[in-house]
């Protein structure tokens, strides 16, 4: 009976090897703790048969021995593929003997270890803290607000992290960088179900959030300072402090106040970054007096002039030398719906509005990729002049640079149509610098 038993387990040993040969390890997990389950039986059997049927230690004793080794020698050759070492290739391709086979199994490594990790993190514990985080395609409010906000939490005995919902754009790199700050991390999956709980700034729009935000039921609070789109909700009261001010980081410096926290130079400069960054160095339409009353204190403590930091945000910002054409669409760019309609607007603000428009062709090509991958009826470009103090739209279509006319006109904007080569044409809005005052609304009557 110990024979035959043996024998099975042996024989199914043989054929998981057989099965990890062929294929990445990394696809067998499953069968990882049946292959050891297997071997130690196998051993225990063995021990049976040598102590009552010495005489019969022949083929299938045999067998299984060598398959334990084979087994030992295998795993010890993959297992390093299991990890998420910088090395997985390496330790395949010391086991092929050719150059296509090394090619091969670097190959099958690599999407395989992409699997392996990709379940792992589905199955990983949810962060026992507070998520908080701004919009997709993030803004220096979005991100700095963030900062500030899980401090406000930590203050108040909440643990929280700050985490972005995509890459930096050159203005918020500038800022981190000079203030000494780590960038936040990517939210693990991009998914609001990996947090505890989620504490959302800068935004209280679901369309600019995780996918899975209407799902997750775990939002606690919202600060942000835009209008409200009614496309959030929750299963629970929650904190919600929205108020008609320039930047979601001047919310949160009266916040800190009225509670009495004590705001360090470093902080002090994160929220000064948000307010210039959203009100133009306070030349925006959406600057308020709070905001500028704001400034000031900020620049005391921060020992930042709040005009010349201002300023330099403004370069950085304006410097898209680096980008791609479709970064430049996307640096910040917001999805809204007018009458029904999905549009992306977005808006280049800088102070050399000449090197974003010599690329209007560029630009209009890319924003139609844009519209036709995500479904969307329209993508509109505005480039905002800072120091003109006027925003210049673009299309290569002269119905549509008449419509867009007609709206702003309505709004009381001197609009001017200026006819470019290659069949371009452009729309000089005077005054024009918010998208969310002066834009949103024109695009929305």
């Amino acid at each position: 009976l110990s024979l035959s038993l043996s024998l099975t387990l042996s024989l199914t040993l043989a054929l998981i090897l057989a099965l990890a040969i062929l294929f990445p390890s990394e696809l067998l997990l499953p069968f990882l703790f049946l292959r050891v389950v297997c071997a130690l039986i196998i051993l225990n059997l063995n021990s049976l048969i040598f102590f009552h049927l010495f005489s019969m230690f022949s083929f299938g004793s045999l067998l299984c021995l060598v398959e334990f080794l084979l087994f030992l020698c295998y795993s010890s050759g993959t297992c390093c593929c299991l990890t998420e070492d910088s090395k997985t290739s390496n330790c395949l391709l010391s086991q092929s003997k050719t150059g296509e086979e090394n090619q091969q199994r670097m190959m099958l490594s690599t999407t395989s270890s992409s699997l392996f990790r990709s379940s792992r993190r589905a199955l990983s514990t949810i962060v026992n803290h507070t998520c908080v985080f701004g919009h997709k395609i993030p803004d220096t409010d979005a991100i700095c607000s963030a900062i500030i906000r899980a401090e406000e939490l930590e203050f108040q005995g909440i643990s929280a992290k700050p985490y972005r919902l995509g890459e930096l754009n050159p203005e918020t790199t500038y800022v981190l960088k000079t203030l000494g700050v780590d960038v936040p991390p990517l939210l693990p999956n991009m998914s609001a179900a990996s947090c505890q709980s989620v504490a959302i700034v800068d935004t209280n729009n679901a369309k600019e959030l995780p996918d899975d935000i209407k799902t997750s039921g775990n939002i606690t609070s919202i600060i942000d300072h835009h209008m409200l789109t009614g496309t959030l909700s929750t299963s629970s009261p929650i904190e919600i402090d929205i108020r008609p001010i320039g930047s979601a980081g001047t919310v949160l410096f009266y916040r800190f106040k009225s509670q009495g926290i004590s705001i360090s130079p470093t902080t002090a400069g994160l929220m000064l970054s948000c307010v210039m960054s959203d009100t133009l160095v306070l030349d925006s339409v959406t600057t308020t007096q709070l905001d500028r009353d704001a400034a000031v204190e900020l620049q005391d403590i921060s020992g930042l002039n709040y005009v010349a930091h201002g300023n330099a945000m403004l370069k950085a910002k304006s410097d898209i030398s680096h980008l791609s054409i479709r970064e430049v669409v996307l640096m910040d760019s917001k999805v809204f719906e007018f009458h029904g309609r999905e549009t992306r607007v977005s808006v280049v603000e800088t102070v050399s509005p000449e090197v974003v428009l010599s690329r209007q062709g560029d630009i209009v090509n890319e924003m139609k990729l844009v519209g036709k991958e995500e479904g969307l009826s329209e993508v509109l470009l505005f480039v905002v002049d800072v120091r003109g103090k006027k925003a210049t739209f673009i299309s290569d279509d002269m119905n549509k640079i008449k419509l867009v006319k007609s709206l702003f006109e309505a709004q009381g904007v001197k609009a001017t149509t200026i006819d470019c080569a290659d069949d371009m044409y452009q729309l000089e809005l005077e005054g024009v610098l918010s998208r969310k005052k002066q834009i949103v609304p024109a695009l929305n009557g």
